[in-house]
């Protein structure tokens, strides 16, 4: 679906080729990128392409390595896929950055701490990564830790008010904003919750 704000209505798009589950979306001008996640035929490498302006899909280099539950954020033009749950693995600690323009991938530093169902957004120069856990039935985490390109190092933050997953992050006017996800395993309830935060050198 597509959602017009100037007239406040929502319209039918072309579907993605294949069902998916959990993919890392992102956007970039007039395209929207899909990357992993579950049910893709194929497996969990896949990158698919949406032109807005034609109303159609293709598909881009395939992710390195295959996993679903990553999270993304985009910074310098570049696309930066982490973590996540990797077949036949478990969670990983994967760090891949996609270039948009060249259509190229590359590896980078692997996060200190493997998981899967994280949150991430860029901000100040730095991919945050937020909350997630290690596995089903480990329970939760708050755990907050951010990836600085320029080093290709990683370092801890402060850590999140509560354990959490699955929540949405981005980044606005200079501070991360945080929506919804869960704040309990089991049962998994969803969350109300929006959290913010302002990195240190903002």
């Amino acid at each position: 679906q597509r959602y017009n704000p100037d007239t406040d209505k929502w319209e039918q798009a072309s579907p993605l080729p294949d069902g998916v589950m959990n993919p890392i979306v992102c956007g970039s001008g007039s395209t929207l990128l899909a990357v992993g996640g579950e049910g893709l035929e194929g497996g969990a490498c896949r990158v698919l392409v949406y032109n807005t302006f034609t109303d159609s899909w293709g598909e881009r280099a395939s992710m390195p390595t295959a996993r679903a539950h990553a999270c993304g954020a985009q910074l310098g033009g570049l696309l930066y896929t982490i973590g996540g749950a990797a077949e036949n693995q478990g969670s990983c600690a994967v760090v891949e950055a996609y270039d948009i323009v060249s259509d190229s991938w590359r590896r980078l530093a692997d996060m200190p701490t493997p998981r899967q169902g994280a949150a991430a957004a860029a901000v100040a120069g730095m991919v945050l990564v937020i909350g997630g856990s290690a596995g089903p039935g480990t329970g939760l985490l708050s755990l907050v830790e951010g990836y600085e390109p320029d080093s290709d190092s990683w370092r801890r933050l402060a850590d999140f008010p509560v354990p959490a997953a699955a929540m949405t992050a981005r980044a606005v006017d200079g501070a991360v904003i945080t929506a919804g996800g869960t704040q309990s395993e089991r049962p998994c309830v969803g969350s109300s919750a929006v959290y913010r935060y302002t990195p240190a050198s903002a």
